[in-house]
């Protein structure tokens, strides 16, 4: 094996002809027909039984089956979050690694607000095979949580994938750059804190350098005392 893609068209190799001895002895993995013919039994059923809204026991069948798992946890258990937690938890015994598995729940947990938990779930997802629309979550993610580096990367990441994320890619990133401070307001916020403690240590702090102060900070309710 030269190369090995596995972005361009799911998976593509690039290989040539082994020279004399360069093979390990024990190279080729020799596996019995008449499992694989069971196994192809088995899921013939077990998508006959998908079919017919037996979602159920098609994982008794089967119990590898992603799509099946989905049906129930996102169409029986759709109104019932513990449920879903739980039926996730049962499939993941299963089907912890499948990556469809991983991107459904990480965006359940996206829907959720539970945003480190799909982060992290999404950084297993790319792992497998990298994304353009799971960066562009991500990147959504990042936002939400107030990482707009983290974000903009992600963004940046899908739009090189992928030149059709373009558009909303270069939006997310010229918003996400507009709403952080130049480098002038930066400097002043720096130069006002600066005075501000050294005259605090000195003893010298006036009600003008305190409403300096003020003026800086969020504004509370509570803090909004004469």
């Amino acid at each position: 094996m030269v190369k090995e893609d596995h972005e361009q068209y799911g998976q593509t190799y690039l290989l040539r002809k082994a020279r004399t001895g360069e093979l390990p002895k024990y190279w080729m993995v020799k596996e019995s027909w008449t499992e694989q013919e069971k196994y192809i039994l088995r899921a013939k059923v077990a998508i006959e039984l998908f079919a017919a809204n037996k979602f159920r026991e098609a994982l008794e069948v089967e119990p590898k089956f992603p799509e099946a798992w989905m049906a129930i946890i996102f169409g029986k258990a759709a109104k019932d979050p513990s449920r879903q937690a739980d039926l996730f938890a049962e499939a993941e015994k299963h089907i912890g690694k499948n990556k469809r598995f991983l991107t459904a729940k990480a965006q359940w947990h996206y829907q959720r607000e539970e945003l480190q938990a799909a982060l992290d779930l999404f950084h297993k997802v790319v792992s497998i095979r990298p994304n353009e629309d799971i960066f562009i979550y991500m990147g959504y993610a990042y936002a939400k949580m107030n990482k707009p580096m983290e974000a903009i990367q992600c963004f940046h990441t899908a739009n090189n994938m992928d030149p059709r994320k373009w558009g909303e890619a270069q939006s997310w990133i010229l918003n996400l750059v507009s709403q952080q401070p130049a480098w002038d307001e930066r400097a002043l916020a720096e130069a006002k804190e600066l005075i501000y403690k050294d005259a605090s240590t000195n003893g010298k702090l006036n009600p003008k350098l305190s409403d300096m102060r003020q003026a800086n900070e969020p504004q509370t309710p509570a803090a909004q005392v004469k």
